[in-house]
């Protein structure tokens, strides 16, 4: 596979954007993230104990709703109603390399320092704290180190919800956009900020995904294939839980004192 900085313009763009495109695309993030939402809504109240910590069911369940909301936009809307294929995403036949599991693998390790310093800039600039990513953080540890938690965000976040994102994101928006959107620039950037909207935690977390998405949308089209943004996805999911749980775990035992 061809890695030249150049972008070329994919084969699957077939002709400029109708009114209809655009419906079916907005169509696409409504039913996706709009289920989904409803869906996260319903669990949210119960997801809380009476403590303020997070029950240990919550994680499978909200991350079971976003693998069945978001997938199954992807299989219904796009490939049951006809309008991407499996071989638009590289997955029939499958396009595969072995070499992508390292090049993703690197990728993701090397973006983490720049989306984090990125983010941490954001967020201070514009929130003038780190509150709400603290928050955030503070939700997924206040149970402590458990060895089924860590399991259930390792499948959950670390893997399931790379693979239904980026069937969404990838597989769906941006691969209809890559229809009628010649430029890669601007596709890239209406499916990126989807992407960094969806994870509207805070300022931070938001950028940090915008530019995880952008990069993820680049490397999906150099090698025309679902499978490497799911590998950058996957590993740098598993890569935060891991670290995190691996924090909570030395808290735990000793090793570093709890601040």
């Amino acid at each position: 596979m061809d890695f030249q900085l150049k972008l070329k313009t994919p084969d699957i763009y077939q002709r400029p954007a109708t009114g209809q495109d655009w419906l079916l695309f907005v169509l696409f993030v409504v039913a996706g993230i709009g289920l989904f939402g409803i869906v996260s809504a319903a669990i949210s109240p119960y997801a809380i104990n009476e403590d303020g910590e997070i029950t240990t069911w919550a994680v499978p369940a909200i991350g079971g709703a976003n693998f069945v909301t978001l997938a199954g936009t992807f299989l219904a809307l796009g490939i049951a109603w006809g309008h991407i294929s499996w071989s638009d995403v590289g997955l029939r036949p499958v396009k595969w390399q072995w070499i992508w599991l390292v090049i993703g693998s690197a990728v993701a390790i090397l973006i983490i320092p720049l989306r984090g310093l990125l983010a941490l800039a954001a967020q201070l600039a514009i929130e003038g704290n780190l509150d709400s990513v603290t928050a955030r953080g503070d939700l997924f540890t206040s149970g402590g180190f458990s060895l089924s938690a860590f399991l259930f965000a390792l499948l959950f976040l670390g893997i399931l919800a790379p693979i239904s994102e980026e069937l969404f994101f990838r597989g769906l928006l941006h691969t209809w956009g890559m229809k009628f959107v010649e430029k890669f620039w601007i596709r890239a950037l209406i499916t990126s900020t989807l992407f960094g909207l969806a994870h509207l935690d805070s300022i931070g977390v938001t950028l940090s995904a915008f530019i995880m998405g952008w990069v993820i949308a680049w490397m999906y089209e150099k090698t025309e294939s679902i499978l490497m943004p799911i590998v950058i996805h996957a590993v740098t999911n598993s890569t935060a839980v891991s670290l995190l749980y691996l924090s909570l775990w030395a808290i735990d035992t000793g090793l570093i004192p709890e601040v």
